[in-house]
Order: C-alpha cells, then sequence, then structure tokens
C-alpha cells in the first residue's frame, strides 16, 4: 500500500485498514471490496503502519470510512458526520462571505429539495424547523441538519472588503462556486446593493462522495451502503437565503 497521498484529490476518501488486513482476507473474505479503476480519489489507509499527518492520527480508525472536507486538505469526518457537517460548513462559509461584503443580516428563509418540492421553514420563536415535506428518513435528515445552521446572523455595519472576500473563496476552494462567486461580483459591481436573495446548493458536495462510496462493497466496514443510497435519492437541498446590506 501507499504512502499517505500529498494531493488531496487522490484521498477524497479513505478506507482505513489495520496492519493485518491482507493477512486477515485469508479467513475472513467478506472483508474484501473492490474500487473501480476510474475512481482515484480513494485512498486505502493502513493506519497502523503509514505516515499519516500528526493532525490524522487520533482521527483514523481502522474499517472506518473517511470522508475529506472539500474546503479544507486536512479536514476528515468519519461518513457518518460528514452527511452534516459538509452541508453546515458551506453554509458557515456563505455567511462569512455576507459579512466580508458588509452584509447587516443573512437569513435562511426556507429549505428547498429541488427534486421533491418538499419545503422546510422556521418557527422564529424557537428556531426549530417545521417540515412541509413527507418521508421518515428525508424527515430525520433534514430537521438534524437544520438545527446545526445558523438560520440568521447579524452584523455591526462595516465597510465591504472584496480583496480578502476573494482571498477567502480562494483559499477555501469555492471561487469556483457559481453563487458564491456571483454575489461577490454582485457587491463588487454594485456597492450599493441592499438585499439580495439567493438559492445555496448545500448538497452537491456531499453527493458527488457519497456516489463513490455506493459503488463499493465494504460489508465489514462502519458503513450503512443502503442508508446512502436512500440520502442521495432525496438530498437534493437548496437554502434560499435574504442578505440585508
Amino acid at each position: 500500500m501507499k504512502d499517505f497521498p500529498v494531493n488531496p484529490n487522490e484521498r477524497e476518501i479513505i478506507i482505513a485498514v489495520d496492519e493485518d488486513f491482507t493477512y486477515r482476507l485469508k479467513y475472513d473474505p467478506d472483508i474484501k471490496f473492490f474500487i473501480p479503476l476510474e475512481e482515484k480519489c480513494i485512498f486505502v489507509c493502513p493506519v497502523d503502519n503509514v505516515g499519516l499527518p500528526p493532525i490524522l492520527k487520533p482521527l483514523i480508525r481502522p474499517y472506518n470510512v473517511y470522508i475529506r472536507s472539500p474546503f479544507d486538505d486536512m479536514q476528515y469526518f468519519h461518513w457518518k458526520d460528514a452527511i452534516y457537517q459538509i452541508p453546515r460548513i458551506k453554509h458557515e462559509y456563505f455567511l462569512t462571505l455576507c459579512g466580508l461584503l458588509g452584509a447587516r443580516s443573512a437569513k435562511i428563509e426556507e429549505a428547498i429539495n429541488e427534486k421533491t418540492n418538499s419545503k422546510w421553514t422556521w418557527k422564529v420563536d424557537v428556531g426549530l424547523p417545521i417540515a412541509k415535506g413527507e418521508g421518515s428518513i428525508e424527515k430525520e435528515y433534514i430537521e438534524k441538519l437544520m438545527s446545526l445552521l445558523s438560520i440568521e446572523k447579524k452584523w455591526n455595519k462595516r465597510p465591504q472588503n472584496i480583496e480578502r472576500a476573494e482571498a477567502f473563496l480562494v483559499e477555501k476552494k469555492l471561487i469556483g462556486d457559481p453563487i458564491f462567486f456571483t454575489l461577490l461580483e454582485e457587491v463588487k459591481w454594485n456597492p450599493n446593493i441592499e438585499k439580495y436573495k439567493i438559492r445555496i446548493d448545500i448538497s452537491r458536495e456531499i453527493n458527488e462522495r457519497l456516489s463513490v462510496l455506493v459503488k463499493l462493497n465494504l460489508q465489514k466496514f462502519d458503513i450503512d451502503i443502503n442508508y446512502i443510497k436512500n440520502l442521495i435519492k432525496y438530498n437534493n437541498y437548496v437554502l434560499q437565503v435574504e442578505v440585508v446590506f
């Protein structure tokens, strides 16, 4: 097995095994799995003998699957956490961008499933999501996800910092995201903007990575492929956000 890749694109997904993995295959063939040749983003990580970066050593455990944040080369989440944390981080970075662009507030008006047109809103007084959609798996997932999001954020009025905002998007690998870039350009060329409504896709990045996982047969690993398949079916959420400058 090869060393820990320097290129983050070669380790977007880490499948962690122990030092005795090859030996154990002789006695437990069910732990064997197949990685399609076209999937270059998976790294099979023998945690006992690979040169893991110190920041990852406390995290990676054998027979678990980890997903790298698309916004940070060295931030990984167990797949059970990644399905919530990657969308949450993207939303938080959008709020950071709004603050750098001189916004006074940014508020989620509703979450919309673009595939089913299910919509989720919030009670202003308690901040809890109110379902307008159906489906127990979807309901459980979206309620937990929305409970992790900042529904509204306010800032003291301050000058726009276009250069810093652009540098932030480059650092977090979001300069190519059309929604983030469009807001940056809108404020850059229309500094007197007062209100802006925008839809943020919070599902694309995690769905891309989950779609790779469903191609693998990881029977003896801590991963629920059937749940992931169901999640991909309905996880097409955007956040309708109102930004006030």
